[in-house]
């Protein structure tokens, strides 16, 4: 069940994103595709990365499961909790979703890309990729 509170503010028509540094929020994307991906097995990696002069940081990354809602479509909620966003200084970031097939795991549990049959399917690079606005906020909890 998704809350009907939400601090995130994204910008519909090129998924911009503005939120409070430990606000929470959550937005959903919808993926439609002529491949085949497995609900089961495969994940959507969320990251937040600085742009440096050629390159990015990453600063943050989640990764959520991918839900099947139709044949050849596809949908991720990504949710992200005061613990996601708190520690990240306030300023201008990119933001992705990579889609990872066959993904393999780490001593930690994140999601790694660790043979020649995971497949890594970013939806967004580089100049393409939607900002998120990080602002400060006073906290008072």
């Amino acid at each position: 069940m998704v809350s009907e509170l939400n601090a995130l503010q994204i910008n519909e028509s090129n998924g911009n994103i503005v939120l409070a540094c430990g606000a929470t929020g959550y937005f959903q994307v919808d993926i439609e595709t002529d491949g085949e991906l497995d609900p089961a097995s495969d994940v959507a990696v969320f990251a937040i990365a600085r742009a440096r002069s050629s390159s990015y940081t990453t600063v943050f990354r989640k990764d959520y499961p991918i839900e099947k809602t139709a044949e050849g479509a596809y949908s991720v909620i990504v949710s992200l909790a005061n613990e996601d966003t708190r520690e990240i200084a306030p300023g201008n970031y990119v933001w992705t979703l990579i889609l990872v097939t066959d993904p393999g795991r780490d001593e930690t549990g994140q999601v790694i890309v660790n043979s020649r049959t995971d497949g890594v399917y970013p939806l967004w690079a580089g100049s393409a990729q939607p900002t998120l606005e990080l602002r400060g906020i006073a906290y008072v909890v």
